[in-house]
Formats: C-alpha cells, sequence, structure tokens
C-alpha cells in the first residue's frame, strides 16, 4: 500500500537490497538509511570521516550486498562509498583519480568497481577496489592491500570507453 512519509527533499535516491532506500537530502546535507517502511534507520552527514565536506549529491547508487556509492560536489569532489552499515568504506577526489571531465552517473558492478559517466567527454571509466579487500586488477591477478586505500583507476583493465561501445568489466 502506498503511503507519504514527511522526509526532506530528496537530490538523490538508491533502492537497498532490504527493501530500503537511501536517500540524499542536499537540504539538511545528510544520507538517510530507509528501511522498508520508510522509517529513518540512521543518518550520515554530508562529509563525515572525509577531509573536506560535500556540499551536494550529483549521484547516487548500491549493490546487492547494501553498499552505498556517491558520486559528491563541494569541497570534496569525488566518489565516496559505504557499506551496508553505513560506515566509510572508500573515498577518492576527482582530481586524485587523475580524471578531468564532468561526471553526472555512477553505478557499481558485480567485481566491486565503480563506474562512472562523463558527458564532457562521453566516456565510461571503471574504478576498482571498493570492496572489503581492495584489489586492484593486473594481469596476473590482483594485489591486496589495505582497506584504507584510495580508489585508484583499475590496471589491466580497458578502463575507459567512449558511449555506445561495449564496456567489457570482466576483462582481465
Amino acid at each position: 500500500t502506498p503511503r507519504s512519509l514527511p522526509s526532506p527533499a530528496a537530490a538523490a535516491l538508491a533502492s537497498l537490497p532490504s527493501g530500503g532506500a537511501v536517500l540524499a537530502s542536499d537540504a539538511n546535507r545528510s544520507l538517510l538509511f530507509l528501511d522498508g517502511d520508510g522509517q529513518t534507520r540512521f543518518t550520515i552527514p554530508y562529509g563525515q570521516g572525509l577531509p573536506k565536506a560535500f556540499t551536494s549529491v550529483v549521484a547516487l547508487c548500491s549493490d546487492p550486498a547494501g553498499h552505498v556509492a556517491a558520486l559528491v560536489d563541494g569541497a570534496f569532489e569525488g566518489v565516496v562509498l559505504w557499506g551496508p552499515d553505513g560506515a566509510l568504506l572508500r573515498h577518492a577526489t576527482i582530481e586524485s583519480l587523475g580524471l578531468k571531465g564532468r561526471f553526472r552517473a555512477i553505478a557499481l558492478d558485480r567485481e566491486g568497481g565503480v563506474i562512472l559517466a562523463d558527458r564532457s567527454n562521453d566516456l565510461l571509466i571503471r574504478l576498482a577496489g571498493i570492496d572489503h579487500q581492495f584489489v586492484r586488477h593486473g594481469c596476473g591477478g590482483g594485489q591486496r592491500g589495505n582497506v584504507g586505500l584510495p580508489l585508484q583507476l583499475a590496471r589491466g583493465v580497458r578502463a575507459a570507453r567512449p558511449f555506445g561501445q561495449r564496456l567489457d568489466l570482466f576483462d582481465r
């Protein structure tokens, strides 16, 4: 049965496998993790745990495991990833990744990678390493490191392709 619940204005919304959703509210500068009934389970203020705060969420997505990724703007312009419990897992600025462009969409793939859509250059760019064991993709397998390592461009993977061309995310 549909029902209306009071909530802040949503800048972005993504469903969660639990039946709930995560809502980005630029007005309140927070992410609200909602349960299946629309009740707030917990809230994460924008910029919590980051070196600088962000002021808006450009795009938001989740994966079947409940991880949440956001493309954010403001003093911290980049990608932020949280676990199903809201714990900060990864973050990287667009500049630190060596990227330039106008990123407007984000998705998580089945191997723990982040896909960014760059509309100014018509490219899809894949970043590696959002799972709990950071993995840099390489030709002979991966190198494992600490959870605190930043996102990096996938190595050994054709990471950027023009829109309209097939992007094989599982090609190593």
